[in-house]
């Protein structure tokens, strides 16, 4: 029996799938988020979307983890690129700028109003301060802890010491985009932290701001592992990828092997389909299409919560 739902919509297939790992994370955290944030809250796309003002004025909100996530990286990102104009920053500067933009972005976010007017570059807005009202202090002091113990680590700890060098080298790649084409209608997009050649061999790094994970290889390193391959002409026993967790002082490396390799691709294969699939249905602003998680610990860090609530 087929849904009414799905009455009236015939899947197009695109000759060029655009596919990244943000997306694809997004995607199978929460089918509904998804749609709320490649779709229904952008101006261009599901323009019959209801509730479609407030998603996009919901979409500057942001939660305390991605927050403190992105800071750490932006910093880091700096002090590369200071090193690198012979301008280099010693640790207490990192961790002062970056308890600095923490805290103006904690500040902002008490007395924000969602859809009121903001600058060019305003700072984040916290969803838990804004919306959840829970306490600023115990974020702010949560907050610093992470970002001192993270930079400092990252400054002094012997197990990123090899990173940090690769990062000062002026040909290493920092922030660089990862693009690439699968099978000529594929095309993967994605970022690198940071990424160095030194004595023959390769070398990728992932900041992590978070716990350490025990999972199967992440897709995303596999992703910069066919990005080393195809665009940078690296030969897959020659490169190395690390997942640093900066807050926990730990250091993983992992060596991809061919069937890694190939599972990934045909894992990108499928999701870009499937990306295609509920494209069809994103644009037609049927958000019954894509499912809610409905779990407290994800839905209270979604800023789309509260249009979430009000649908079926």
């Amino acid at each position: 029996m087929q849904l009414a739902l799905f009455d009236d919509i015939q899947v197009k297939t695109k000759t060029k799938i655009k596919w990244s790992y943000s997306k694809s994370d997004v995607l199978n955290q929460c089918a509904r988020k998804f749609y709320y944030k490649y779709y229904g809250s952008l101006k261009t796309k599901a323009l019959n979307e209801p509730y479609k003002e407030r998603l996009i004025a919901l979409n500057r909100l942001s939660n305390k983890y991605m927050i403190q996530g992105k800071i750490i990286h932006d910093v880091i990102k700096n002090y590369f690129k200071y090193y690198k104009q012979k301008k280099p920053w010693d640790v207490n500067k990192l961790i002062w700028w970056a308890n600095k933009v923490y805290n103006e972005a904690i500040e902002y976010s008490k007395k924000f109003k969602i859809g009121q007017d903001e600058d060019n570059y305003p700072p984040s807005v916290f969803k838990e301060i804004n919306i959840l009202g829970n306490s600023w202090s115990e974020i702010k002091e949560e907050g610093e802890e992470k970002i001192t113990t993270s930079l400092t680590n990252f400054f002094n700890s012997e197990k990123f010491t090899f990173l940090k060098t690769g990062g000062e080298l002026n040909n290493s790649l920092i922030e660089d985009s990862t693009k690439f084409t699968i099978e000529d209608t594929i095309k993967v997009d994605g970022k690198i932290d940071i990424a160095f050649e030194q004595n023959g061999l390769f070398h990728i790094a992932d900041w992590k701001t978070g716990k350490e994970e025990y999972q199967e290889t992440s897709l995303q390193l596999i992703i910069y592992a066919f990005w080393s391959i195809n665009e940078q002409k690296k030969i897959l026993d020659n490169i190395n990828i690390f997942k640093a967790y900066l807050f926990i002082n730990e250091l993983d490396i992992l060596k991809l092997t061919e069937t890694e390799v190939l599972r990934g691709k045909l894992r990108i294969i499928q999701e870009a389909n499937k990306l295609n699939v509920l494209e069809t249905f994103a644009t037609n602003s049927n958000v019954d299409a894509f499912s809610k998680r409905n779990e407290v610990a994800i839905c209270n860090l979604c800023p789309y919560q509260e249009i979430c609530e009000k649908t079926g």
